[in-house]
């Protein structure tokens, strides 16, 4: 493995803590009605699908249970249907999808770091 698919990892895991560290606390409603974190969860989603495109089967492979493919096509979805993106779907993935699959990339992550 190449130092650049573990910085590429290291992306989408802080991205992925972001997200989760700007939704943990918050209300469905209050999520909602703050511009600035709808943009910059928006932006670490973004984030998390790009890096997540430029790793190598052999990486995602290790951590099989994270929707590696939904991470793309969220980031696909965010940089060319922008218009469209909905912020109580940036919720609902922040909270449920990001939230169950973290665990696993933190985990994928401590097995890069090992010796």
């Amino acid at each position: 493995m190449s130092r650049r698919d573990e910085l590429l990892v290291a992306d989408v895991l802080d991205a992925m803590r972001a997200v989760q560290r700007w939704t943990v606390g918050q209300t469905r409603e209050a999520f909602l009605a703050d511009e600035m974190r709808i943009s910059a969860v928006e932006w670490q989603m973004l984030v998390m699908g790009e890096a997540t495109k430029h790793l190598p089967e052999s990486i995602l492979a290790r951590a099989p249970t994270v929707d590696w493919r939904g991470l793309i096509r969220l980031r696909d979805f965010l940089a060319h249907g922008y218009a469209s993106v909905a912020p109580s779907e940036l919720w609902q993935i922040a909270t449920e999808e990001v939230a169950r699959d973290l665990p696993a990339v933190e985990a994928l992550w401590m097995s890069l770091e090992a010796p």
